[in-house]
């Protein structure tokens, strides 16, 4: 009777501890997020096993409400509330370093598209003292020399006042040799804005000429500004145009100030226009990260003082220049890395954390603990940005009761859970493969 008893009270407490799984969107493709308990992997070190509590029958316990139980939660919100206000902390005044992570923008959003591209030279171009006015001669022109430092693009814009002309950049005062082809202006096109490719540093010519029969103005206000497109060091949220028309691959030079997190942003050019894939690197030799579009905002970890290479891979890109940004910030929560050293979670505080990028096996997992004192509803909300995905384990003791799978720009409930009985959990944070790393917040309530 007695192991018959034993063997019911083990089914019921199997099926208290069913998890129900909430949704996380996975932003870079769109699909289904993964709802399943995964199985245990055959890899992970077993675990010393806790003692478990003990269940009453369902049956039993439902039958104590509403009064009884109420009583007993009631009574045991307020030890908990007195519990939590002994340990409260006070506040550490807000700064950029220490201020909780920010949501990242939704590309579109106002924040990212006014990011403002740096423009290398902006000269209007010199003033011409004859304008090609009633030259009946065929390959009239005006032409400016320009050196320019690095490849990159070079904008120009035509405006029309009489006649058509052609512009561009060319590689003689004679403007025999256009470097990129060449755009006309006319009164159906007034005014034409086009990027030419610079393929290297050196002496150009920009200028325009007429070579039809005809009158013609070649209008002063051809104006220029170059983008360097070149392999550059990045300083700390300050953004750069990069100048990029066909297919490259640049190797951006950053040295974190905070270990913590960092985001690399880019404008609507380099998400549209450019198609632009990032992946962070050692060296331009080697990666930590696999490649991950720019439209995602990707994160990763980092550590303070390390110098890191922001791998930027773009296709033909029309526009001729896209927007690029890195901003790092710090994350100072503790983060347990041993189920021994576990942080503890309290009710509806927010933890934040990080792995770090090429973190070995043992660093880049981080362990939580969180304590019922009744049995409960539990919820754990997660918010994310990774350059590719994190797995949340939940562990009673030594079993392992639930995972999910989170993915990069992630954020809401990823575990509501029914009644709990009162005991010690754990919560495990680790990437889900080598090439992750970036950051998260973890509650529970």
């Amino acid at each position: 009777m007695k192991k018959r008893m034993s063997r019911i009270l083990s089914i019921l407490l199997v099926s208290v501890l069913v998890v129900s799984a909430g949704n996380v969107v996975q932003a870079e493709d769109a699909e289904e997020a993964v709802t399943e308990v995964q199985a245990v992997d055959e890899t992970e070190e077993p675990e010393a096993a806790e003692p478990e509590a003990v269940v009453e029958p369902v049956e039993e316990a439902e039958a104590k409400e509403p009064e009884a139980e109420s009583k007993e939660e009631e009574k045991a919100d307020k030890e908990e509330a007195k519990e939590e206000d002994k340990s409260v902390e006070v506040p550490a005044e807000k700064t950029e370093e220490t201020a909780e992570p920010e949501e990242i923008p939704e590309i579109g959003s106002d924040a990212v598209a006014s990011m403002e591209g740096e423009v290398i030279e902006s000269i209007p171009m010199a003033e011409m003292s004859k304008s090609i006015e009633e030259q009946r001669v065929q390959g009239s022109y005006q032409s400016q020399a320009i050196d320019l430092p690095a490849k990159g693009t070079i904008i120009l814009t035509g405006t029309y006042t009489n006649g058509n002309y052609w512009f561009g950049l060319f590689k003689d005062e004679a403007l025999d040799s256009p470097v990129d082809g060449t755009t006309s202006v006319s009164a159906s096109y007034p005014s034409v804005t086009r990027a030419f490719k610079v393929p290297q540093a050196g002496r150009y010519y920009v200028g325009a000429y007429v070579y039809n029969t005809g009158n013609a103005v070649i209008n002063t206000d051809v104006r220029y500004a170059f983008y360097d497109g070149s392999d550059r060091t990045l300083s700390n949220a300050q953004p750069i145009a990069v100048g990029q028309k066909d297919s490259q691959t640049n190797y951006f030079k950053f040295t974190a100030v905070s270990t913590g997190y960092l985001v690399v942003e880019g404008d609507e050019n380099a998400v549209y226009s450019a198609y632009c894939k990032v992946a962070l690197c050692k060296s331009p030799q080697a990666a930590y990260s696999g490649e991950t579009s720019l439209r995602y905002a990707p994160a990763y970890g980092v550590k303070k003082g390390k110098t890191y290479y922001i791998k930027v891979t773009a296709t033909y890109n029309s526009k001729g220049n896209y927007t690029l940004k890195v901003t790092n910030k710090k994350i100072s929560d503790k983060m347990g890395k041993k189920k021994s050293k576990a942080v503890t979670l309290k009710r509806k505080k927010t933890k934040k954390g990080m792995i770090q990028a090429g973190a070995g096996k043992k660093d880049a997992t981080n362990w939580y603990k969180l304590k019922l004192t009744k049995k409960r509803k539990v919820t754990i909300d997660v918010t994310s940005n990774s350059n590719d995905a994190f797995k949340i384990s939940i562990y009673k003791g030594g079993r392992r009761i639930g995972t999910k799978t989170v993915y990069n720009r992630a954020s809401g409930p990823i575990y509501s859970i029914g009644k709990w009985p009162k005991g010690t959990y754990y919560v495990k944070v680790q990437r889900k493969n080598t090439k992750s790393s970036g950051w998260y917040t973890l509650k529970w309530r």
